[in-house]
């Protein structure tokens, strides 16, 4: 059983080690995302796209070159460039309403910002492009777009959604033959298998890459997929293939090629070597590793040599040559505080090479530590083999009851790791098949869509030939009109002559006419010219007529004057008498009314004052003192009530209140008097127009 302090040792170090996985993860990701994107761009390259930037003026083909451009610095990891150029991809394409410019910026900005590790963006940018692409029927873009949404997909580990949309950029790419497209989404659909440890599928899709990476003929894309290829089958303890694949991907060598991941493939390539026991090639090959250290300086190549030499001489049965390289090994790896799978390696080959040399205790140690990252890890042949070698290692020390646990360990292992290999048989025979039944579909799609560009480009000539029978009627229309033109043109001239000549016969008509009307003319002036002296003889009798008659005028005028003066005067004295009698009348209405108010307002409450006093006298004379107060109470309000009526009539007539003025202050004292008792606040709003307003006294009244 593992001591407190044993599992305590574990937990610490797992936490790290999963870090340490994520790190490692990302670094291949990165290099392999550099590897097959390269463009190859170069500097004249660039150059020349900025001269086409600025030299054209169409708003359409400077976005297609900022795409570009994006693109360019993209591959080269220059993000802030290629957001910067992506957004004038945005601004270009919007202003010409450029709807496929719009799907490119889409497209440019989430390839840029992969690598900003912003993945949700990259899936919103993403399936943007890809729904403009699809409306505007532009396959290549929205096979790109597919593949950068589902890398997004593979880093956030969405394995299932990463693979179904790869496929569908596999669907897109195969009709059109796109090798450039076909070669990404196999590159990075065989990854996906390589993660969830499917390593047969994986093989099989990175062998496709190669295909398409030879193809077009560029080295880092051969070098890339073969590496990984190799990978794959030494994963699935198949070295000698895996020799075959890194042998393949690192003969040419050529372009630009990450000199990490190049150690890093170097390194397997060794494993691989040592594994099959090929002893004279492995030199040459860690000599290459050496020179790598060299340009890199990093202390991470100390680790690889030795593990690299102390595999070496342990396959050579050099023990103790072997412990030293894997003891310098795992001294730079706690100074360098790595904690990964290749730990685990270099610890469990120490511990083996330390059982071979006898030095059973440091043997328990280090393999009791890689035991427990390969629990970590789910390595569970690791595991196995440093609990059989503990076992061993505790029965030469004579510890038979540990060595028997761990033995029983070991058998239990054993047991698990065989039927965890027949259901990975199971599964892989599975994948194996859905492969090739998605292979089939993907040729039966591709037979499909064969077919229907055929009938497509049918349809075509069909419709070219309708077009072109159209262009030849509508040719002979234009002609036949044009001949219907010259015709009536023809026919235009000859009216217009026609017209021409009326129109002369018309002038010299109008000519004859005018001098018949000239001899018209005269006649009537001479007429109109005797008309006007016998005019002239007429309007002299008439105005010596006119004189007599004003003089005769002027002297009945003047007469009718001096009676109309007279007359004046009787009609003035007659109507201040009318207005001296409707004052009276006036007067004595005035008087009515106010006799009328004050026996109507007046009169009936000295009747009720009258009434209440003959009821509290017969009260008094009863001794019912309470309702003699009562009706004492009533005479004084209702004598109280007569005051201020009386009150009322006297301020109405009195001429001092003919104005406005007077009344709203009449009315502000009334209602101030009456609101103050209950607390209410009141404000009076006056029109400065109502000044100019004189009622009469009985509208003052009321």
């Amino acid at each position: 059983m593992l001591t407190a302090k044993e599992m305590e040792f574990v937990l610490s170090r797992r936490g790290k080690l999963i870090l340490a996985s994520i790190f490692s993860l990302r670094c291949i990701l990165l290099a392999g995302m550099i590897a097959f994107s390269c463009s190859g761009f170069s500097q004249s390259e660039m150059a020349d796209l900025k001269a086409e930037l600025v030299k054209t003026n169409s708003l359409k083909v400077k976005a297609d070159v900022c795409f570009r451009i994006s693109v360019a610095y993209t591959d080269s990891l220059k993000i802030d460039s290629a957001i910067s150029f992506a957004d004038k991809v945005n601004e270009y394409s919007r202003q010409e309403n450029y709807k496929t410019g719009i799907g490119k910026y889409h497209l440019a900005l989430a390839k840029a910002i992969f690598f900003r590790g912003r993945n949700n963006e990259v899936e919103e940018h993403a399936l943007k492009a890809i729904e403009i692409f699809s409306r505007q029927k532009e396959s290549s873009l929205t096979g790109s777009a597919y593949i950068i949404l589902a890398n997004a997909q593979y880093v956030t580990d969405k394995i299932s959604s990463a693979q179904k949309n790869y496929w569908t950029a596999i669907t897109i790419f195969k009709p059109q033959g796109n090798i450039t497209g076909l070669y990404s989404a196999y590159w990075w659909l065989a990854r996906t298998y390589y993660k969830t440890s499917e390593t047969d599928s994986a093989s099989f899709y990175f062998i496709n890459a190669l295909k398409m990476a030879e193809q077009l003929n560029e080295p880092e894309k051969i070098f890339i997929s073969g590496a990984w290829a190799g990978k794959a089958f030494l994963s699935l303890g198949d070295p000698r293939k895996a020799i075959s694949y890194f042998e393949n991907a690192l003969q040419p060598r050529k372009g630009r090629i990450d000199k990490v991941g190049l150690r890093g493939f170097l390194r397997d390539y060794v494993n691989c070597l040592i594994l099959t026991q090929e002893f004279s090639k492995v030199e040459s090959v860690i000599k290459e590793v050496e020179e790598i250290n060299a340009k890199l300086k990093d202390g991470y190549g100390v680790v690889i040599i030795n593990r690299l030499r102390g595999t070496l001489e342990y396959e050579r049965k050099n023990y103790q040559k072997a412990v030293a390289f894997l003891r310098q090994a795992i001294s730079k790896m706690n100074e360098l505080k790595v904690e990964n799978s290749e730990r685990k390696d270099v610890l469990l080959l120490l511990g083996k090479s330390e059982y071979e040399t006898h030095q059973y205790d440091a043997a328990v140690e280090n393999l009791r530590v890689a035991a427990q990252m390969s629990r970590g890890l789910r390595e569970s042949t690791d595991e196995k083999e440093a609990v059989l070698f503990i076992s061993k290692s505790m029965q030469q020390n004579n510890n038979i009851d540990s060595a028997l646990y761990y033995f029983k360990y070991y058998t239990v292992l054993k047991d698990s790791i065989q039927t965890q290999q027949k259901q990975k048989n199971i599964i892989e025979i599975a994948t194996r098949y859905e492969t090739e039944k998605k292979e089939q579909e993907i040729k039966m799609l591709g037979k499909e869509q064969e077919a229907s560009l055929y009938l497509l480009r049918l349809k075509s000539e069909e419709i070219e030939k309708q077009n072109l029978e159209d262009e030849k009627k509508s040719q002979q229309l234009l002609l036949f009109s044009q001949q219907s033109e010259i015709n009536r043109l023809t026919a235009t001239e000859k009216e217009l002559a026609l017209q021409k000549q009326e129109k002369d016969i018309l002038k010299k008509q109008g000519q004859i006419d005018l001098l018949g009307k000239e001899k018209e003319i005269q006649a009537i002036v001479a007429a109109r010219e005797n008309r006007q002296k016998n005019i002239a003889y007429a309007a002299g009798v008439i105005i010596l007529l006119l004189g007599g008659y004003a003089l005769l005028r002027a002297r009945q005028s003047r007469k009718l004057s001096r009676e109309l003066a007279t007359s004046l005067d009787k009609l003035k004295s007659a109507q201040e008498k009318l207005i001296n009698s409707e004052k009276e009348k006036e007067a004595e209405s005035i008087r009515s009314r106010i006799s009328r108010d004050i026996h109507d307002e007046v009169g009936a409450t000295l009747s009720g004052v009258a009434l209440y006093s003959q009821i509290a006298q017969q009260k008094m004379e009863e001794r019912n003192d309470e309702e003699v107060q009562l009706y004492l109470n009533h005479i004084s309000v209702n004598a109280k009530e007569m005051v201020e009526k009386m009150s009322d009539v006297v301020w109405a007539i009195n001429p001092e209140n003919d104005s406005i003025e007077r009344i709203v202050a009449k009315l502000k004292s009334f209602a101030i008097n009456l609101c103050s008792g209950k607390n209410i606040s009141i404000q009076f709003d006056v029109d400065d127009e109502i000044v100019n307003y004189f009622p009469l006294m009985q509208d003052r009244k009321n």
